[in-house]
C-alpha cells in the first residue's frame, strides 16, 4: 500500500468559481461590514481546510478563495483611500453641484 493520497485536481472551469465568490465577498462585506468580515475569515479557513484536507470537493475551496479574496480586496481599497484622502474631489469639486459661496 503506498502512501500516496490521490487528490481531486483543480482542472476546468472549477477555479473560475473564485470570480462570483470574489463578488459576493466584496458587496456583503461593503453592504453588511460585520457580516462580511466574519464571513471572510470563516472562508479563508474554509478554503486552507478544503485545500489541505485530500478528498475534499474543490469548488467549495475555490468558491471559498473568491469570497475571502473579496472581503480583503474591499479593505485593501479602504486602506488606499485612508492613505491618500486627496486622491478623490471633495464634495464641491467636479461633482456637478453648485459651488458654496
Amino acid at each position: 500500500m503506498s502512501g500516496d493520497v490521490s487528490r481531486p485536481t483543480s482542472s476546468g472551469l472549477v477555479p473560475f468559481l473564485a470570480a462570483p465568490g470574489f463578488v459576493v465577498g466584496f458587496f456583503v462585506t461593503d453592504l453588511w461590514p460585520g457580516i462580511g468580515v466574519e464571513l471572510g475569515v470563516v472562508c479563508a479557513a474554509l478554503a486552507v481546510a478544503f485545500f489541505l484536507w485530500p478528498r475534499a470537493p474543490r469548488w467549495i475551496a475555490w468558491l471559498a478563495v473568491g469570497v475571502a479574496a473579496g472581503t480583503v480586496a474591499l479593505f485593501l481599497l479602504a486602506l488606499i483611500q485612508m492613505l491618500n484622502p486627496n486622491a478623490t474631489p471633495s464634495s464641491g469639486e467636479g461633482s456637478g453641484s453648485a459651488a458654496p459661496r
